[in-house]
């Protein structure tokens, strides 16, 4: 989304970001087995990490 933003925001449009994904959000206590890794959060740190590069990559183009 920030990527996209930024883009959108460069050429000239006025932005309002709003997600369409649901999210689910479990405010239990963490127990110890949920700071082990897991393909769950494996796939979180993936996406996290390549809308970073990618936002990084877009700001060194100057496309944000």
């Amino acid at each position: 989304m920030p990527r996209a933003v930024g883009v959108f925001e460069k050429v000239g449009f006025e932005v309002v970001a709003s997600t369409a994904a649901i999210t689910v959000v479990d405010f239990a206590q963490p127990t110890l087995l949920d700071w082990l890794p897991s393909l769950g959060n494996l796939k979180k740190a993936e996406s996290l990490i390549r809308e970073k590069i990618g936002l990084l990559v877009y700001w060194l183009r100057g496309w944000v």
